[in-house]
């Protein structure tokens, strides 16, 4: 996307937002003051109000505060800063990098548009107003949702309750493998090897097995592992979680004992003979944070659907249907 229509998307709403116009108020007519009785005592005369507080004078800008000017308009450089910092991250770093003065020039733009569309009162279209009032208020509902999840608190017992259900998710192995491929495999033949048949693979690949021990594993697969990648690391495959391998590769490890060595195990890739040296799971310090935040979206819709029946909102069903 080029840089002016990623701008124009991010601050449009920003700049475009200063259209909208408080109606003035009708004139209310003055009612007749009721007519006093004869009889009736002058009311005490009250003692003069005291003057209201004159508004906090605006400072002045000095010129070197200034950073856009548009006819009278004058923007400073910390309003300009401002807006700059709540723009996504990209458009953020395109406004304070080399690309800083053509979003500048954008942003004038668009306020300069907006200055001349309230001029010519063009919100006076009421398509207009309602998709302008409605941008405000869905604007608004969003900034509030956000700051109320940022807000929220979730007690242990939810978070032990998410940990104890997702706990699997959080089992690691780390492992080492072997792979002896065959003809159409995933992986390419080695230089200077044959392509074998699966008969031929599975073959080799017991003969392999024979020879291993936990010892002179990453020897072995230096030498005979067709998966280049890791068997120059004497075939090691790091840490890994569920869904990260290929099912039957993974279903192997996981239920392996550490310190063992499986026999072949067959996949798209080849034949695996996988050493595990450690089986682990997160704690639940570990995963804490991610837990709080997986529990807030589902707090959050309890607290609209619980604040919808507090204001009492109600849909025409003969309009809206059931």
């Amino acid at each position: 996307m080029k840089l002016r229509n990623t701008i124009c998307i991010a601050i449009t709403f920003a700049a475009t937002s200063t259209f909208a116009q408080t109606p003035a108020p009708k004139p209310v007519a003055p009612k007749p003051a009721a007519p006093k009785p004869a009889d009736a005592k002058p009311a005490a005369a009250k003692p003069p109000a005291a003057p209201a507080a004159a508004p906090a004078a605006k400072p002045e800008l000095k010129p070197t505060d200034i950073v856009i000017e548009i006819g009278d308009l004058k923007i400073s450089k910390a309003e300009y800063e401002m807006l700059i910092s709540t723009l996504p991250d990209q458009v953020k770093a395109q406004a304070t990098g080399a690309d800083k003065k053509k979003v500048a020039e954008q942003y004038a733009d668009i306020r300069m548009l907006a200055l001349k569309a309230k001029k010519e009162n063009i919100t006076a279209d009421p398509k207009l107003a309602a998709q302008m009032a409605f941008q405000t208020e869905n604007f608004l509902a969003g900034a509030y949702m956000k700051e109320l999840q940022g807000k929220l608190k979730v007690d242990d017992a939810e978070v032990q309750k998410l940990y104890e259900s997702n706990k699997a998710t959080y089992e690691q192995v780390k492992a080492r493998h072997i792979l002896i491929r065959f003809k159409d495999s995933r992986v390419p033949v080695r230089e200077g090897m044959k392509d074998l048949t699966k008969e031929e693979a599975l073959e080799k690949a017991k003969e392999v097995r024979a020879k291993l021990t936990v010892e002179n594993f990453q020897e072995m697969a230096k030498k005979e592992s067709d998966d280049v990648g890791s068997g120059a690391d004497g075939g090691s495959l790091g840490a890994f979680g569920k869904g990260q391998m290929v099912p039957e590769f993974e279903t192997a490890a996981f239920a392996q004992k550490v310190g063992t060595i499986s026999d072949p195990v067959g996949s798209a890739f080849g034949y695996h003979i996988i050493l595990v040296e450690d089986h682990s799971s997160k704690k639940l310090d570990e995963v804490r944070t991610q837990l709080e935040e997986q529990a807030k979206p589902e707090m959050l819709k309890k607290y609209v659907e619980d604040l919808r029946k507090s204001q009492n909102v109600k849909l025409n069903d003969s309009y809206f249907g059931n």
